[in-house]
């Protein structure tokens, strides 16, 4: 029968065999003493893959084959660590303040913008929906469509006597 929790007591999604429900196994540390310095140049490497691959059949007709867009939760999957260990090695201190994995910090912020534009790339190119990488592009980064009204600048003018009211409503 299955273990039953109490309201203060959740699930968090770990199996007691060590692995999470979908298969992949965990540990209850970050994974500091994982991190290789080669690990940067393959996340750049993991972003600069094509968006799909390209077939050829007999007759000459060439297909394409969409690819998942990189992301940072893939690369974490690909080397075997969760994501807020990739996010550990971008903020990493040494006791004197200084920057544990600078090169990864480095590719971590480029990396940032990378996402950024394969969205547009997929969405342009039609390898994905491009309804969906405009919702993306929007609640990710902020970006939108100018509204007619953007450069509209109201301005409120107040007399005396309407700050006069004003103080003695409060």
């Amino acid at each position: 029968m299955a273990k039953k929790y109490s309201p203060k007591e959740k699930w968090d999604g770990k199996n007691p065999n060590g692995t999470f429900a979908d298969g992949h196994k965990y540990s209850v540390y970050l994974h500091e003493s994982k991190y290789q310095p080669e690990y940067a140049r393959m996340l750049l490497d993991y972003y600069n893959e094509p968006m799909y691959d390209e077939y050829e059949d007999a007759s000459g007709k060439k297909y394409r084959m969409t690819r998942p867009l990189p992301s940072k939760v893939g690369f974490a999957r690909r080397i075997g660590v969760v994501i807020s260990t990739l996010e550990y090695w971008a903020c990493a201190v040494d006791p004197d303040g200084k920057l544990r994995y600078p090169e990864w910090k480095a590719v971590w912020d480029i990396v940032d913008r990378y996402d950024q534009q394969n969205l547009i790339d997929a969405s342009n190119d039609g390898v994905h929906n491009a309804n969906f990488g405009k919702f993306l592009l929007s609640a990710k980064y902020g970006l939108r469509e100018k509204a007619p009204d953007d450069n509209v600048l109201t301005v409120r003018i107040e007399t005396e006597n309407q700050a006069e009211v004003d103080e003695e409503s409060v």
